[in-house]
């Protein structure tokens, strides 16, 4: 059975299985995820006024080496209704780091401090993080088999025909229409694609920072293809007076919407259940139209594309959809002084991976 500590679902170890089960099945009716990561920290720091090519190369450097500490992940849809929050407590985050760089201990220290986080416990009870990967993925594609796991009835928060005769019966892609909403995303989704990417493609033994693109370009269609729809509320914020241009952190934009927490700060499932709090806020507040901001990551220009928008391009400009690989290679670029810009472009006509895509200005709609 799941601790259940002010409403969020610890996980561990030994209700891995079950936990991961029920987020599938809540998944079928709440089309809305967010998501938060507790990791020990920088062994790069990276300036305010750095280049996308430093922010980009120090997150390769930061996440290749690192493991994460929690994920938290929210269900939720647009009405704020809840379906459940969970925090995953991985066993296999680091503790002592060695590199010429920096010493990430001191971050893992405040970490400690600040949130309360019982690191001898998570070691000893945690998740391995290729466990979890494997069974994420599965349950993000309705895959997950149901029939391997014995339930105490009194465990399950909401009705699941988990028993039922259909339960073994699975859609591939089931859950492909989810949409990902963070706060200050791209450390979040950066150590997110290497737990669920890496589990495949790569020994444990094998550094993952191989596994990240070479090219912030990459990495952002790289993320397009694994998670679609994306939402970052830091970036949102920069476009609401009185949010101080989105320079502010997350409790303290919390605090000037007046929007409470549940948990402790710094926890991975305490925090995604305040960006949930704080994303419809804004919303409602400031009457937010979400498909301007779709696909934006604070901090980096270039615009996040979901793969099924690749057939609007293979439609309206003629490519051939085999000359789209998924996913769609193309980003939109904007001005850092002005709202997002629609402006498209078209991938190049070639099987390999392209270096540099063509942008062009069109009325394609997301």
């Amino acid at each position: 059975m799941a601790n259940l500590i002010n409403g969020i679902r610890e996980v561990w170890d030994q209700n891995l299985d079950q936990e991961i089960l029920l987020m599938e099945f809540a998944m079928r009716r709440y089309t809305m995820i967010s998501f938060d990561t507790e990791y020990p920290g920088f062994l790069r720091y990276t300036p305010r006024d750095a280049s996308e090519l430093k922010i980009y190369d120090n997150l390769k450097f930061n996440v290749g080496r690192l493991n994460p500490i929690q994920f938290g992940f929210t269900l939720f849809d647009r009405t704020g209704n809840v379906g459940g929050t969970w925090q995953i407590n991985f066993s296999d985050f680091d503790t002592e780091i060695n590199t010429n760089d920096c010493d990430a201990s001191t971050s893992l220290s405040l970490t400690k401090r600040k949130s309360g986080i019982d690191f001898v416990k998570q070691r000893r009870e945690g998740v391995l993080s290729r466990s979890f990967a494997h069974k994420f993925g599965e349950a993000l594609n309705g895959s997950f088999d149901a029939r391997k796991i014995t339930f105490q009835e009194s465990s399950i928060p909401i009705p699941c025909p988990f028993h039922s005769q259909n339960s073994n019966q699975t859609s591939p892609k089931r859950h492909a229409n989810l949409e990902w909403v963070t706060f200050h995303g791209l450390y979040d989704f950066g150590y997110l694609t290497k737990v669920i990417a890496g589990y495949k493609h790569l020994p444990a033994s094998i550094a993952t920072e191989m596994l990240l693109p070479d090219s912030l370009q990459g990495f952002q269609l790289m993320i397009g293809g694994l998670f679609g729809r994306i939402y970052d509320i830091k970036y949102m914020a920069r476009f609401c007076g009185g949010l101080q241009g989105g320079e502010l952190g997350l409790q303290k934009l919390a605090n000037i919407l007046k929007v409470g927490r549940t948990g402790s700060a710094h926890q991975a499932g305490s925090d995604s259940l305040l960006t949930v709090r704080v994303y419809l806020d804004m919303k409602q507040l400031y009457n937010l139209d979400e498909k301007v901001y779709e696909g934006f990551l604070y901090g980096v220009g270039g615009r996040v594309m979901r793969r099924d928008i690749s057939r609007q391009f293979s439609l309206r400009f003629g490519w051939p959809l085999s000359l789209v690989p998924p996913p769609l290679y193309g980003l939109v670029k904007i001005s850092n002084t002005q709202r997002p810009v629609v402006v498209h472009c078209v991938p190049r006509p070639v099987f390999q991976t392209p270096t540099f895509p063509l942008f062009i200005q069109s009325s394609v709609g997301l």
